[in-house]
């Protein structure tokens, strides 16, 4: 099939000498001339070009009409971009072409006068994305040829090199053609456009529709003599085609200069598909990596013991043919598990053979077969190595590379080393054993912080860990001694972390009640036998009062002075100015001032309690005088705690018994009263004007307290009373002054 160009040709005759081994041999003729030019003249090297067509098409849009590419989103024509959102598109007959960033690595430079920068040492790159469908239903043999040219040192176009393609569809066939019988593209590589792929030497076909790199590596073959190789890797990184032009004129630094430009130089396709025209300068690189996950890895497998699993990694920037990795051990540390270590499954993925050990303390690694960088900024993973850890808390670097072996550890090109470093794992500690917790605090209940009902500062003690490798491990709890815990119950984590960051943790609840605490000291006055009497506080609130069992004893020695209980009660919370307390079986009340005291309350003074009440009224009158008579010589009653209210009892000394000793009370405290704010009654009577010096008989008790018989319980009873127990006559005589 002939097909006319309309494109001007510049003839050449070329010799090629090949430096791949299995690349094609061949003379070629023809290449196209440079597209018009525009632009500046001055510029500033750039070193390196990278379009993905995601903002704007620069690089691509500056030779003028005809020669701009189409930018288009993602989808358009059913082609899905090869990264990104975005990629470029040509049109039938639309010819794009850029010069990879500037002339000659001129960064932005368009024009012939800045373009005279040297070849790069070590050599460029260049490549850009396709895409390929080789369902499309285009018509046979439609072509496109693509062209990455050079400039002679002075800037002037030097040579193209071009790769060209064709859809070939399954019936067309030909006993020397690849790929009959299928839908395909044919591709090959030569100087001249247009090109008859068909017709050329080594041609490939792709038979999968998909994204594939069109890359050109020039660089110098040997003494000074440019070569170029092609390459059309797909999408998973293998390269499914490779060939090498050289022609012997091409001296660089002599007739040779840089880049030039990359110009799809004819397109028969309604459209095509690009994205990700990249220019790099420098050789090729590479990186052995060895590396764990962390300074602690974690064990790698959950086999009996501790196993610790080394990743080999590879960085790649261009192309390799093979690597071979000499991985070597500390035996007394490690031991290699094969059973568990594995070759990865992409992105390198042809082997000479499995992972093998090689001798003592030393594994081996390779591959094969044409393979390129993963397209991706992380290091691809090549093979894991897994090994049982002898000497647990073993810190250093027991895996390395070998370097002094018989062989390298390196990355080749057919059959010559790349540059190549070889990184070994920084230090890394075998640590997999958590720290053991000791001391965590039980559950504990505290009552809320004096002055409100919103929480408790809350302290406790740490709990302290222990570990095998870690002299020091750090304990930490959550919420930490000394925070303020909200009424309710709050769980406290604590958590015991090594260097290698293993933990262990404990936890208990911290429970803050609804109250508050008191400080009081009480005194039962007259009192001085050792006693436990149940006492009712009252804070000034009134909503918030409590009963408790308090133990009285001896404070001083003093004979002369009353028993004395001092203690820390608990009260519903709240904000308080008083207290009051009583003996709601024996004693008036007594009310001081609270102070706040840090968490807690504190009465301002001692609580004093008199005794002579029995009816829980509050005052000492003729109802309190006429149980006493009713009791006296019996033995004291018990009242509970809380008082059970009818429990009446006249033993004010709290020695067991009602005796003489107890008719001092009443004598001292005839008519008197107290009180509490808020507890006005307790027993029916009231305080202050509802005292009564005598009383009518209306029941059995005041009955027999009615001596005399008139139906009265007054002065003269208790007259008749003292003068028959050889009392001192005290009491009847203040009743009598009471009622003048």
């Amino acid at each position: 099939m002939q097909r006319v160009s309309s494109i001007t040709l510049r003839v050449a005759t070329l010799v090629l000498s090949i430096a791949a081994v299995g690349a094609a041999q061949v003379g070629l003729t023809g290449v196209p001339d440079q597209a018009p030019q525009t632009g500046s003249t001055t510029s500033s090297l750039c070193s390196t070009y990278d379009q993905g067509f995601e903002v704007d098409t620069s690089g691509w849009n500056i030779f003028g009409p005809g020669f701009d590419i189409a930018r288009v989103p993602s989808g358009t024509n059913g082609v899905t971009s090869a990264t990104g959102a975005w990629h470029g598109e040509a049109n039938s007959g639309n010819t794009p072409a850029g010069n990879w960033g500037g002339y000659g690595g001129n960064c932005g430079c368009s024009s012939t006068g800045c373009a005279a920068a040297p070849f790069p040492v070590g050599g460029y790159r260049t490549s850009i994305d396709i895409y390929l469908d080789v369902g499309g239903g285009w018509t046979n043999d439609s072509r496109f040829d693509f062209s990455s040219a050079i400039s002679d040192p002075a800037g002037n176009h030097r040579r193209d090199f071009i790769f060209n393609a064709a859809f070939v569809n399954a019936a067309d066939n030909h006993p020397t053609w690849v790929g009959n019988g299928t839908n395909r593209f044919v591709i090959a590589a030569s100087f001249n456009s247009p090109g008859f792929p068909q017709g050329g030497v080594a041609p490939i076909a792709v038979t999968t529709t998909g994204w594939y790199t069109f890359t050109h590596r020039f660089y110098d073959v040997g003494g000074g003599v440019l070569a170029c190789e092609f390459s059309v890797i797909n999408s998973a990184g293998v390269i499914v085609g490779q060939w090498v032009r050289s022609n012997p004129t091409d001296i660089i630094g002599s007739t040779v200069g840089s880049n030039r430009y990359g110009w799809l130089v004819d397109n028969a396709l309604p459209f095509l598909a690009m994205d990700n025209a990249r220019r790099v300068e420098g050789s090729q690189t590479g990186s052995l990596i060895l590396s764990t996950a962390s300074a602690c890895p974690d064990d790698a497998d959950p086999s009996p013991g501790y196993q610790v699993a080394v990743p080999v990694n590879m960085t790649l920037d261009g192309f390799a043919m093979g690597y071979a990795a000499f991985v070597q051990y500390s035996m007394s540390t490690l031991a290699y598990r094969p059973d568990l270590s594995s070759y990865a499954a992409g992105a390198f993925t042809a082997h000479i053979s499995p992972i093998v050990q090689a001798d003592d303390g030393r594994i081996e690694l390779d591959g094969n077969t044409g393979f390129t960088s993963p397209g991706t900024a992380a290091d691809a993973l090549l093979a894991t190595l897994v090994f049982d850890v002898n000497a647990p808390c073993s810190t250093g670097v027991p895996v390395f590379f070998e370097v002094g072996g018989a062989f390298p550890s390196e990355l080749s090109y057919q059959g010559e080393p790349l540059d190549t470093a070889l990184v070994d794992p920084t230090a890394f500690t075998l640590d997999d054993t958590p720290p053991t917790l000791m001391g965590c605090p039980s559950n504990m209940t505290v009552d809320a912080d004096a002055g409100s009902c919103s929480g408790a500062v809350v302290t406790y003690t740490s709990p302290t860990a222990l570990d095998d490798c870690d002299a020091t491990p750090t304990v930490l709890c959550s919420p930490p001694s000394g925070s303020t815990f909200p009424v309710g119950t709050t769980p406290v984590i604590c958590t015991a972390t090594d260097d290698c960051g293993n933990s262990s943790m404990c936890s208990f609840n911290v429970t803050v009640t609804a109250t508050n605490l008191v400080n009081v000291t009480v005194d039962l006055a007259g009192v001085s036998t050792p006693v436990t009497r149940c006492i009712h506080f009252v804070m000034s609130s009134c909503a918030s009062f409590t009963d408790m069992p308090l133990s009285f004893v001896d404070h001083d020695s003093n004979p002369g002075t009353p028993v004395r209980a001092t203690a820390t009660i608990t009260v519903p919370c709240g904000t308080f100015t008083s207290i009051c307390a009583k003996d709601r079986q024996h004693t008036k009340w007594n009310t001081v001032g609270v102070t706040q005291t840090g968490a807690t309350w504190t009465a301002s003074s001692v609580l004093t309690l008199t005794g002579g009440d029995t009816d829980d009224d509050g005052d000492i009158d003729i109802n309190d005088v006429t149980w006493f008579l009713g009791q006296f010589g019996d033995l004291a009653v018990a009242g509970g705690c809380p008082f059970n209210g009818t429990s009446r009892d006249a033993d004010f000394s709290n020695n067991g018994a009602i005796g003489s000793e107890d008719y001092a009370f009443l004598v001292d405290g005839w008519l008197t009263s107290s009180g509490c704010a808020c507890a006005l009654t307790w027993g029916g009577e009231r305080p202050g004007p509802h005292l009564q010096g005598s009383l009518q008989v209306s029941n059995p008790a005041q009955a027999a307290a009615d001596l005399s018989g008139d139906g009265r319980v007054d002065a003269d009873d208790v007259e008749l009373f003292e003068v028959r127990n050889g009392l001192s006559g005290e009491l009847s005589a203040a009743m009598r002054a009471s009622s003048r």
